[in-house]
């Protein structure tokens, strides 16, 4: 079967149901977040579908990683997909994550909210230093 590296126009009626698609997919998944230029509609012609996961305690991130993916690709017909595991995503990335989040799935508010409220607070501090050593190097943030 071909690639579909599209995104389809309809996206945006294609991701009410995914957070469904990806409990169906696994069970471990605690919350689960479209970021990036989809969940922004700034969409492009080289645009993904961005999906962040975290995983349950116990539960195999890396395998469950491809289940969303797989899932999510059949879900949403393409397969113009990337898929971050947040229990072991640099604070970086976590925190850009965080930026233009849409929820999609949220089995666990609480968990979701602790992990958000930690994160927000590195990647504040992150920020600072991230800024300083880009101006000390290139002379600009």
């Amino acid at each position: 079967m071909p690639l579909r590296l599209i995104v389809p126009d309809d996206i945006d009626q294609r991701l009410v149901g995914l957070g469904d698609a990806i409990a169906r997919a696994s069970a471990g998944i605690d919350f689960a977040y479209v970021f990036g230029s989809v969940s922004t509609n700034r969409r492009s012609t080289r645009s993904d579908v961005d999906i962040a996961i975290h995983a349950a305690e116990g539960i195999d991130g890396q395998f469950a990683r491809l289940e969303v993916a797989r899932a999510a690709a059949k879900h949403l017909s393409t397969d113009a997909i990337d898929v971050v595991l947040l229990n072991t995503a640099p604070i970086s990335l976590a925190g850009r994550v965080l930026v233009d989040r849409r929820v999609v799935l949220d089995r666990k508010p609480f968990a979701r909210h602790r992990y958000e409220s930690r994160i927000a607070r590195m990647f504040q501090d992150f920020r600072v230093r991230e800024h300083r050593l880009l101006t000390a190097r290139y002379g600009h943030g």
